[in-house]
């Protein structure tokens, strides 16, 4: 998740607890300031990862190589979501679904 591209991810997971689904969750969230809805996040997946841009890429790395067949979703800036998607491609990742977040900004 890209800075404010949190929110959907906090919704879906959301509903996943609401609806009693079994499910694995690590949420890299990457924000220039503050990470919003950090506590709740954390009580709603499995791996909570809070990081600045500078380690995207390292820590795409990472997330990939641990979970390689993962189901991954991207939400963030049209810059934010290419840079991810092409990172995880790179990484051999396949199940990659994306939406662009503007939140409040207009491009």
């Amino acid at each position: 998740a890209g800075g404010v591209g949190v929110t959907p991810f906090r919704s879906m997971l959301r509903d996943a607890r609401s609806r009693n689904l079994v499910i694995s969750a690590t949420l890299l969230h990457v924000a220039r300031e503050e990470y919003l809805y950090t506590e709740e996040l954390k009580g709603l997946t499995d791996e909570y990862l809070t990081i600045r841009r500078p380690l995207l890429v390292e820590t795409l790395a990472s997330v990939a190589f641990a979970h390689p067949d993962a189901h991954y979703y991207i939400a963030g800036s049209a810059n934010f979501v290419e840079t991810v998607a092409s990172e995880l491609s790179n990484r051999g990742v396949s199940k990659v679904e994306s939406d662009e977040f503007k939140g409040l900004i207009e491009e």
